[in-house]
């Protein structure tokens, strides 16, 4: 079936679904609330130009321009968009695999020789936003694009009545193996074919989970788009060192990709509350290598594009700094829901986005960990040595800066970040203990996970 074909039977399934989404009729708490992850869009490159669709719908909402991701990779900042916490503090910082290894064997693997999972895994003393949500009477659903961090191992899926891993699902009907990290390639027929989804295989999933639930009851959908990070591997091997020499112009039309898909879900949540946001940026060639993300804090990896529709607050710019962690706090205040412990988080009374990246995978949490601050106009980024902290200082303001006013700035900022350096590992305390419902149970043993 060609691509154009496949695309246009998937909006017409979704707009099916649209039209028979009935309307938020109480002005309180919003009855639909839509979660878009694009994963590894940076910020310049979600523009009028690459999704017209996206920018069109939110001409009267808020576009955020100084938001950050806690971290620069998708695994700890998911964690932190799901638990409200910052990466040291939920403590999911680490890769469970080699980057040459197969992800699936890999973390299967972990469970089997019972090698800890506690720094890639969302712990089940966490509370996460689909937990509360669904304790609120949502019905809660997660649909995964990224082929990587979907598997119940990394326990994303917390708190959520369906969650689909789109790549399981392709590998399913494949009959396919994949390779490895960076290999989800197969032939059929001569033909190339890889099992990570594109927008619109992500977006047909949401369409038929969306039709499947109680239309009368209030929903909660999470969606994650793969293809901004993805984009050299919907290409044959032999064709991605072109796609990477040329790799500006592909990723602005990976992001077109999701917007083409985008309108009839916006729609269908049009009365309800809207985030479109992504979980780190990304080098595009120049100070970084094409897809190169975790291995920095510069804003070209951690600022990325936020957009929120139906929500005002006084407490809320669309120039203040913003980080993930704070989509928990909007979407507990539009639902009027209460955390169970507010004191676990951390929310300074300064303006500002924090970003951690624990960049030494065989020590211990913390040794040779980056950490940033970013107050809008200057950026500070500390890592841990023995001798204690390397500074870089950045500023998007040096026109306007005083040289002799410099020192100053430097110094305010080391005070404000060192709080945030000094954050460990932290859950709420709550007499409610989370379990696993039967069904997820009887998953995990059917994957070997549990016995």
């Amino acid at each position: 079936m060609g691509k154009e074909i496949k695309v246009i039977l998937l909006l017409t399934l979704i707009v099916m679904f649209s039209v028979s989404c009935s309307k938020d009729t109480n002005s309180g708490a919003p009855k639909r609330i839509l979660l878009i992850v694009l994963d590894g869009a940076r910020y310049d490159y979600c523009t009028p130009e690459t999704m017209p669709n996206l920018f069109s719908f939110m001409k009267e909402d808020i576009a955020f321009s100084n938001a950050y991701s806690p971290s620069s990779w998708t695994l700890p900042s998911h964690a932190s968009l799901f638990t409200g916490l910052y990466p040291q503090q939920h403590g999911v910082v680490r890769l469970p695999y080699q980057p040459t290894q197969n992800v699936y064997i890999a973390t299967k693997r972990r469970f089997k020789e019972k090698i800890n999972t506690n720094n890639i895994s969302i712990p089940p003393e966490a509370i996460t936003l689909s937990d509360i949500l669904r304790s609120a009477g949502y019905q809660t659903i997660g649909v995964f694009g990224n082929p990587c961090y979907g598997y119940p191992i990394f326990n994303l899926c917390k708190g959520f009545d369906i969650w689909v891993n789109v790549v399981e699902n392709k590998l399913e009907k494949s009959s396919a193996k994949h390779r490895g990290f960076y290999s989800f390639d197969y032939k059929v027929d001569g033909k190339f074919y890889t099992v990570i989804p594109n927008a619109s295989e992500v977006a047909a999933e949401a369409a038929v989970l969306l039709q499947a639930v109680d239309q009368e009851r209030p929903i909660f959908l999470f969606i994650n788009f793969e293809d901004p990070i993805a984009t050299p591997f919907y290409f044959p091997p032999h064709k991605r060192k072109m796609v990477l020499r040329h790799y500006k112009r592909h990723l602005k039309e990976s992001m077109t990709r999701i917007d083409d898909v985008l309108p009839p879900i916006l729609s269908c949540f049009r009365d309800g509350l809207i985030i479109v946001t992504s979980d780190h940026g990304q080098g595009d060639g120049t100070k970084f290598k094409a897809v190169k993300h975790g291995t920095s804090l510069h804003p070209f990896q951690t600022k990325i594009p936020l957009f929120i529709h139906n929500f005002k607050t006084k407490n809320l710019g669309a120039n203040k700094p913003f980080d993930l962690t704070r989509i928990m706090d909007i979407i507990l205040e539009a639902t009027g829901l209460e955390y169970p412990d507010k004191e676990v988080f951390f929310r300074p009374d300064f303006q500002a986005a924090f970003s951690h990246l624990d960049s030494n995978p065989f020590g211990h949490i913390g040794e040779m960990a980056s950490y940033s601050i970013y107050t809008g106009k200057n950026l500070l980024i500390l890592t841990s040595t023995s001798k204690g902290f390397t500074r870089k200082f950045y500023s998007e303001q040096w026109n306007e800066l005083k040289m002799s006013d410099l020192p100053q700035i430097k110094k305010n900022l080391y005070e404000m970040i060192l709080p945030f350096t000094k954050l460990e590992r932290s859950f709420p305390k709550t007499e409610k203990h989370q379990k696993l419902d039967e069904k997820n149970i009887e998953m995990l043993k059917s994957l070997g996970y549990i016995e």
